[in-house]
């Protein structure tokens, strides 16, 4: 039967107390009577899987919102002066591109939650003492990578790639929906009569 971790007096008998791991001793050592709790090691995870596919997945998410067809579903303006019905008006809410889009927004923000989950467990087994909590990713996936790589950072003397990846991502979508607006925009006003 394996010796659980922990303090225990020096192998050599030269008094204090040096840390068992469970399988070899290390080289924390403890001079004096008592030693509690695990000696201090600077983790050395700093990147995972989950937290690259949290920074990626937000970007892949949105790219078919390019592909629906707003000006298809948009009343046209003689409607909207002869008080059309609403079904004209509603018909953008009932396109299955339109649904599909917000169905898969849905998935992705709990898969997000997931995986900030499963990012947090990894780096509390590759031995960070603190970490960013999962559950900020209810307010926004970004909120957690930034968090959780300031914590590592701080830690680590690393692990900012993360953050600066998924600004870079959020800047370039945030660019392509406004230029994505002005189109259509433009698309429906070159469509109005006279």
């Amino acid at each position: 039967m394996a010796t659980a971790p922990g303090w225990y007096p020096e192998p050599d008998g030269s008094g204090g107390s040096r840390w068992w791991d469970g399988s070899a001793w290390t080289e924390h050592v403890h001079v004096g009577s008592e030693a509690s709790g695990v000696p201090a090691v600077k983790p050395t995870l700093v990147y995972t899987p989950w937290i690259w596919i949290m920074v990626v997945l937000p970007s892949i998410a949105g790219l078919p919102q390019y592909f629906i067809d707003f000006s298809r579903d948009m009343p046209t303006y003689s409607q909207l002066r002869q008080g059309s019905s609403q079904s004209a008006m509603l018909a953008l809410y009932s396109d299955p591109a339109y649904v599909a889009s917000l169905a898969a927004g849905w998935v992705v923000y709990g898969l997000l939650v997931l995986f900030a989950f499963f990012d947090r467990r990894a780096l509390i087994a590759g031995g960070h003492q603190r970490t960013f909590h999962w559950a900020w990713t209810f307010l926004n996936a970004l909120v957690y990578v930034i968090g959780r790589s300031v914590v590592v950072r701080r830690q680590t003397g690393r692990g900012f790639a993360p953050m600066w990846v998924a600004i870079a991502l959020t800047v370039v979508a945030l660019i392509g929906g406004v230029l994505h607006a002005v189109s259509l925009m433009s698309t429906m006003i070159s469509n109005m009569p006279g």
